[in-house]
């Protein structure tokens, strides 16, 4: 069946293994849409098998206010919705502290969600923490590793206890790459957290 813990770290390693295409990508990328929908091409033609299409599984972004969906569809032609994901691309201008955050738009997403689905769904953040050299965020951390640290305790503090992280809410790498931009190198570091409620098991 679908997981959507092993379609993170499917997602993953597939990035870090084309990192450099990537790299250029999140000089750009500011939200959300155009990672949904490399998540979705990646897990359902290029890699892993968080999603199987073997098993008539897909995933599908912009889905009912979900920002990604994985489904499994039957011989029939019903669509049972098995896993519900949102992302976050976080850079270091977002602040938890903020009355209005990213972390409680992303949970209060997930948790209106469960208003309205059974209890045997699985509900995931996936975030994406995006540090670069632009003097906007080094000035105030030019070491990228004090950006990826500085949200973890926040995060464990204002999660739900129902959600968890196999990694204990500390980030993966996923890219730390350079490139010659507008004359001089520009780094860009990105890592990766993903937090679950898990899906209720169904008893055989």
């Amino acid at each position: 069946m679908a997981d959507a813990s092993v379609a993170f770290d499917d997602a993953i390693k597939h990035i870090m293994k084309n990192s450099e295409q990537y790299l250029y990508q999140f000089n750009f990328s500011a939200c959300e849409l155009w990672l949904c929908n490399e998540l979705c091409k990646i897990l359902n033609f290029e890699a892993g098998t968080g999603v199987s299409s073997e098993k008539n599984e897909f995933i599908y972004n912009e889905d009912k206010k979900r920002d990604l969906s994985i489904y499994h569809w039957d011989k029939n032609g019903t669509e049972k919705l098995l896993e519900h994901i949102e992302v976050k691309v976080v850079y270091p201008k977002y602040l938890l502290s903020h009355k209005v955050n990213w972390l409680d738009s992303l949970v209060n997403k997930l948790e209106r969600s469960q208003l309205n689905f059974n209890e045997y769904i699985g509900y995931h953040g996936w975030v994406f923490f995006v540090w670069t050299s632009d003097r906007t965020y080094s000035k105030k951390y030019p070491n990228p590793t004090d950006f990826f640290n500085r949200d973890t305790q926040e995060i464990k503090t204002k999660l739900p206890h129902c959600y968890n992280s196999k990694t204990d809410f500390q980030c993966v790498d996923i890219i730390d790459g350079s490139f010659l931009w507008r004359g001089v190198t520009k780094r860009i570091v990105v890592k990766g957290m993903q937090f679950t409620k898990a899906a209720k098991q169904i008893s055989v």
